[in-house]
């Protein structure tokens, strides 16, 4: 089996099981915390994963396995200033999976889309693109589109605040799906980029975080208490590999290959880890059982394109 393949295989392990279970599991325990509290985990979480990319460039130049080229590239800006819009993004995600971890995954295939569209017209692939591909990401808006709906009322207005929020980090992630094939093509070396990356993304919390101080006349302490302590190095680990798995595969493959492999397994395993290991299926109605449906038919459809 190819190496990229092994790699794939690692991310769909950590970004769509272990990920979703080990977060959910502290968004539980921290669902009623106040929003500035979470602010800071999430500051917490990219500091952790900013001293696991420290910790491994260190590695590396100690094993002779590479080292950052510390003279000065443009990439270290767009990477910085990409991980502080991923402070936002990963704000909106926890907000989104704490309502509801099945629907956020059916609704979620939207930044998979932006970074397929994205290495379609801007990265030269658009060769692999077919009608199969284009119908399955339809499929996919329109479930997401269904989970919005049109009525009023307190249910469908809490699918409106988890599509907002599904919507505003796929939008992000999307742009950098796209943009780590391109660093990649670039010659941006990995540790590099998890520097730029992880320190932008703490700075991104951070200025969440001073933005609600200053304006909102937040009080919040960024101590950790013993569970935080447990529970934060564990989902900014499985974050951290992710991305690291992900840069590495962008270097040997094109978007439009292992991008849809991720649409697919970010749409099902959390989608039945939500329905069946946290029983949010208690909580599905008929319309939400057909837009999963749905769903599920517009991935396998991209997901089998190639």
């Amino acid at each position: 089996m190819s190496i990229w393949l092994w790699l794939i295989l690692i991310r769909v392990l950590t970004a769509y099981i272990l990920f979703p279970i080990t977060l959910k599991e502290t968004l539980k325990r921290i669902k009623y915390l106040p929003t500035p509290r979470k602010v800071v985990l999430i500051g917490w979480q990219f500091l952790f994963c900013l001293s696991f990319s420290i910790a491994l460039v260190i590695a590396a130049k100690i094993a002779g396995f590479g080292r950052p080229d510390w003279q000065f590239n443009y990439l270290w800006l767009v990477a910085a200033m990409l991980g502080v819009f991923n402070a936002y993004a990963c704000y909106c995600q926890w907000q989104a999976m704490d309502t509801n971890l099945s629907k956020t995954a059916i609704g979620t295939q939207l930044d998979d889309a932006i970074a397929i569209s994205l290495g379609y017209f801007f990265l030269g692939e658009k060769k692999f693109f077919g009608s199969q591909l284009i119908a399955g990401i339809a499929l996919c808006f329109a479930a997401g589109f269904i989970l919005v709906g049109f009525k009023t009322g307190e249910e469908n207005l809490a699918n409106r605040r988890l599509a907002k929020n599904v919507l505003k980090y796929s939008l992000i992630w999307g742009v950098v799906g796209a943009a780590e094939r391109f660093f990649n093509l670039e010659g941006l070396p990995i540790f590099d980029f998890l520097i730029c990356w992880y320190g932008g993304s703490a700075i991104g919390a951070l200025l969440i975080h001073l933005f609600g101080k200053i304006f909102k006349k937040e009080k919040i302490s960024w101590r950790l208490d013993e569970k935080d302590k447990k529970e934060l190095p564990a989902v900014a680990f499985f974050v951290w590999v992710s991305m690291v798995l992900g840069y590495l595969i962008a270097n040997h493959v094109i978007i439009s290959i292992y991008q849809p492999i991720f649409l697919v397994s970010e749409a099902i395993l959390p989608a039945l880890i939500g329905l069946y290991y946290f029983h949010e299926k208690k909580e599905m109605k008929t319309k939400e059982w057909i837009v999963i449906a749905i769903g599920l038919a517009g991935v396998m459809i991209v997901g089998t394109s190639y």
